[in-house]
């Protein structure tokens, strides 16, 4: 499911070179595909409100 939909951010990931790549889901899980981490919005905003994502 996720390979196609990563084309996106990998070619954002080619040219930007961000220190971070995340998409944020309504999924439950967190993982890492390709160096690019999946989480759920509700971490993301944790994380975010922590300052661990800049």
């Amino acid at each position: 499911m996720w390979g196609g939909g990563l084309r996106p951010m990998r070619a954002f990931r080619e040219e930007f070179r961000p220190r971070r790549a995340i998409i944020v889901t309504v999924e439950r899980d967190r993982r890492r595909i390709e160096g690019i981490d999946v989480m759920p919005y509700p971490d993301f905003l944790l994380e975010l409100h922590a300052g661990e994502i800049a």
